[in-house]
């Protein structure tokens, strides 16, 4: 049990390692799906921070008018 103890595994290096493309293929054709899926995020983001800017100057100018006081 002692020398089990001592003994290391061999590490195994990338050319020892198989490589199934067809893996890296399918990781590559999700990978550009996604940044697709980002690319619409992101204009999205910056339609909606155009609607924002209008909606505060809308409240903007609001605040400037008159208030209406109930009695």
């Amino acid at each position: 049990m002692a020398d089990d103890a001592r003994t290391h595994k061999r590490k195994r290096s990338l050319q020892d390692s198989p490589v199934d493309i067809s893996k890296m293929r399918k990781l590559t054709a999700r990978l550009e799906a996604l940044r697709e899926e980002l690319t619409a995020i992101d204009e999205t983001e910056e339609e909606i921070q155009h609607d924002m800017e209008h909606v505060n100057a809308l409240d903007a100018i609001l605040k400037e008018g008159k208030k209406i006081v109930r009695a």
